[in-house]
């Protein structure tokens, strides 16, 4: 009697997975709004051991039981509306420094065995000089020149969530070349100009969550080669940040500087350049 009730307890465990696999089925499920690899890991923790879940033309492909299906498309239901409308607003703000100082002396002396001139033309800045009626001088000169400019831009552009956006910054560029044509003996070179437009900017793709957003930014930069002429160079990064929703958040910005200095002949000159660029982004809901 034992043997018969532990035989039995074998059977039904070893046959019980292959009832369950049996018991399970597959569904494909289209997605009326959200991409379904936005869908995708929201159910997979659902799924029960055993089942799969996968994704092909924009459909959720299921294989589970009965049971765990009807709980996913309640699930969905509830997630899969349509994305929302947004307002993507961009804010540049340009802060440009220039600094020049020259300095230098200017001596002028003449005498039957010795003549001296170092000139210094300029005639902006302080100029100190001194001399004699018979044309001997020395002369000093100061000059320092400031600028410095501030300048803020804001564009705006409409998106749905979970789109990407593009943001252009870039400019159109001439780009020259040059046809050879020959007819009748004569040779006649002729110079195009085409007009290539360089899309420097960056996408943003906006993900809401709750009151938050999550930002996934793609720049793109575009230039012309300075090695090689008609040809444009193209440089793709990503990278993800984010904030709130309503909120300024800062995505990076550019910090360049220059600083030159000239000596010679008693004249000396610094100059320094400073650009900075900030770039900002704030999200907005439209209802």
């Amino acid at each position: 009697m034992n043997k018969k009730i532990i035989t039995v307890f074998l059977i039904f465990t070893i046959c019980a997975p292959i009832s369950i696999a049996e018991s399970m089925k597959i569904e494909m499920i289209p997605m009326k709004n959200r991409m379904v690899e936005d869908i995708i890991p929201i159910i997979k923790p659902l799924i029960i051991k055993g089942g799969t879940v996968t994704g092909m033309n924009n459909q959720l492909i299921l294989k589970t039981t009965p049971s765990n299906i009807e709980l996913i498309k309640s699930i969905l239901e509830q997630i899969d509306n349509a994305p929302r409308k947004l307002l993507i607003s961009v804010k540049r703000n340009n802060d440009n420094e220039f600094n020049k100082e020259e300095g230098g002396f200017s001596i002028k002396y003449d005498s039957k065995n010795i003549k001296i001139e170092s000139p210094d033309t300029g005639e902006q800045g302080i100029i100190i000089q001194s001399g004699r009626n018979d044309g001997d001088v020395i002369r000093y000169r100061k000059s320092i020149e400031q600028n410095q400019e501030q300048e803020s831009n804001i564009f705006y552009v409409n998106a749905l969530e979970g789109n990407p956006a593009f943001i252009n910054t870039g400019q159109l560029m001439p780009v020259r070349s040059q046809t050879t044509v020959t007819a009748s003996g004569t040779t006649v070179v002729q110079e195009n100009i085409k007009y290539h437009n360089i899309n420097s900017g960056f996408y943003v793709t906006p993900k809401l969550q709750a009151d938050n957003v999550v930002l996934t930014i793609s720049p793109k930069f575009t230039e012309l080669n300075k090695n090689e002429k008609n040809v444009i160079n193209v440089q793709n990064v990503s990278t993800t940040v984010h904030g709130r929703l309503g909120e300024w958040i800062s995505i990076g910005g550019i910090n360049q500087s220059s600083n030159n200095s000239d000596k010679r002949n008693l004249i000396n000159q610094e100059q320094y350049n400073s650009e900075k660029s900030n770039i900002f982004v704030k999200v907005e809901e439209i209802k």
